[in-house]
């Protein structure tokens, strides 16, 4: 990979030098009207509570998995997110995460997968200190477990897919060596809803408890220079 070399001016700026200069879909969790999560291009549902609270990049929004408590948003307008195969030059999730870890696996953001382990999309779930994600294609899977070093706190999350290749996970500005990285073959559905908080309606067990906030989406697999900078726009 070439050398990346920029000039911070301003967000816009170094954006610019790096590739797209906007995320295509971009979450900031700015305001909730009765069960309306209210976002730039649509709204969510807010299922079962969830509230708004100071985050590191304005406000967050805050999940108590007793309450099963998640964010239905329905399939986006980018088809790409809950249809990888449109994905043609990959993906890239960043987001900032604050977690309670339980005693089961939580899942924090789920693109199009359902409880279905045949559907397209995308997961990060959270468990005991360690990050499961899973992107599949319709005839791909890409599988990644990583150990979270810091495992509390607020945390910068970048996952980095392509079909064809193997999953990049970026913490905190750094890419993660992983404990299980795993690429192969198997067909897979269309996958459906995107939600936050929680992989499936019907599947409570999965329910995220903590802090979510800055869900950014890029229709290319970047690089994790780019992912860096995010991170380093708002470090703590």
């Amino acid at each position: 990979m070439s050398e990346i070399h920029y000039l911070i001016l301003n967000n816009a700026t170094a954006l610019s030098v790096l590739g797209i200069p906007y995320p295509d879909e971009h979450f900031t969790f700015e305001e909730i009207i009765g069960t309306t999560l209210v976002e730039k291009k649509w709204n969510g549902t807010v299922m079962n509570g969830g509230q708004i609270v100071p985050g590191i990049v304005g406000n967050a929004i805050e999940f108590n998995e007793i309450n099963y408590e998640y964010v239905e948003f329905g399939p986006l307008h980018e088809p790409c997110f809950d249809n990888m195969d449109l994905c043609t030059e990959g993906l890239t999730l960043t987001f900032w995460s604050n977690t309670i870890y339980t005693a089961h696996t939580m899942s924090a953001i789920a693109l199009g997968c359902g409880k279905q382990e045949d559907r397209q999309g995308l997961r990060f779930d959270f468990a005991s200190g360690m990050v499961f994600i899973s992107v599949r294609f319709s005839d791909e899977y890409q599988v990644g477990v990583y150990a979270l070093n810091p495992p509390t706190g607020w945390l910068h999350h970048g996952v980095i897919a392509k079909k064809g290749q193997h999953l990049q996970y970026v913490l905190n500005g750094t890419v993660q060596g992983a404990m299980i990285n795993n690429l192969g073959s198997g067909p897979a559905t269309l996958g459906g809803s995107v939600r936050m908080g929680t992989l499936s309606e019907e599947l409570i067990l999965n329910s995220y408890e903590g802090k979510l906030d800055d869900v950014r989406l890029w229709k290319k697999a970047k690089c994790p220079e780019f992912v860096r900078y995010i991170y380093d726009m708002y470090r703590i």
